[in-house]
């Protein structure tokens, strides 16, 4: 049996367009990347890498480091902090 019409290239153009736009249209529905979960593994990432040179720092101090930016209390633990940072 066949179908009732006839695939040009106007059609095709058209089905073409249309699954473009499908394509867009659920790249919007994707969510949005979350800061604080970039932010939360990050600060994980640096004090794993910190524990792998035997220095001491918990999460608290490196992500209080990340956030501050400002390293000046922990002598040679917040040098190296801030070369991770």
């Amino acid at each position: 049996m066949k179908p009732p019409f006839h695939l040009t290239p106007e059609i095709l153009h058209a089905v073409g367009r249309i699954e473009r736009l499908i394509g867009r249209i659920d790249g919007l529905e994707q969510p949005k990347p979350q800061p604080l979960l970039r932010k939360s593994n990050r600060v994980r990432t640096i004090q794993g890498s910190l524990a792998i040179e035997s220095n001491t720092l918990d999460l608290d101090q490196v992500k209080q480091g990340c956030d501050e930016n400002m390293l000046s209390k922990s002598g040679d633990k917040a040098l190296t902090l801030y070369r991770f940072v």
